[in-house]
């Protein structure tokens, strides 16, 4: 071989190992991971409810070791009626992530009245 093709080989060779050594992903905080208790869920239970109807809703909270029990107290429940403007692009409308919600509860569970006859 000549030696511009073992110099050719040996950067190629180098640029390779670089490569994958800078590509190895950063595996202690995936979004995945739950390394501690959280909110996997919420369930409303029935999962389609006529306006004015009554729905219970339930939380699933889980941790490193499985399924735990919700937080002591439970967890605060809140509505938020404010509808999202068409120039939101996020899920939820951003007053209601301001704090413009009507409070339900607080526990495990609670209960509440689904669509328009909500509080």
């Amino acid at each position: 071989m000549r030696p511009a093709a073992v110099t050719a080989l040996t950067a190629f060779a180098a640029f390779a190992v670089a490569l994958a050594v800078a590509c190895e992903p950063e595996l202690s905080r995936r979004p995945s991971l739950v390394d501690e208790p959280r909110v996997l869920a919420v369930r409303g239970e029935p999962p389609e409810a006529k306006p004015g109807a009554g729905v219970a809703y339930d939380v699933l909270v889980v941790g490193p070791d499985g399924t735990h029990a919700p937080p002591r107290g439970g967890a605060s429940w809140a509505f938020c009626a404010t509808p999202r403007p068409p120039t939101e692009n996020d899920a939820v409308a951003q007053a209601c992530a301001a704090g413009a919600v009507r409070p339900i509860g607080t526990g495990a569970q609670v209960e509440a009245m689904d669509g328009a006859g909500l509080l």
